[in-house]
């Protein structure tokens, strides 16, 4: 039986990033981590879930990262004011680096 080798890696959930930065974040982090990309709309209607980190970027208003921060505890939920992929992929090495 084979393994899905998601299910090893990290799960990152990243909101609000812009569909250009996309295909870049995959090509920097896509190897080690499970992402899992959601649009700031979807993030209220969220009740928990299983990624061990959150990284919010800068187009996500205060009511949908304090949401965040809410359900999935203050730790897990990073805040990126600036940049786009690359300052992302940089706070996902930050969380690997952490649990590894």
């Amino acid at each position: 039986m084979v393994e899905d080798q998601s299910a090893r890696k990290p799960c990152v959930l990243i909101v609000g990033l812009k569909a250009s930065e996309v295909q870049l974040l995959e090509r920097n982090v896509g190897a080690s981590v499970h992402l899992n990309l959601v649009s700031s709309d979807k993030v209220l209607r969220m009740r928990g879930g299983d990624p061990q980190f959150v990284v919010v970027t800068r187009f996500v208003n205060h009511k949908h990262t304090m949401h965040l921060r809410r359900i999935m505890g203050g730790d897990r939920v990073r805040f990126v004011g600036r940049g786009g992929a690359t300052t992302v992929a940089k706070a996902i090495q930050s969380f690997l680096d952490k649990v590894a």
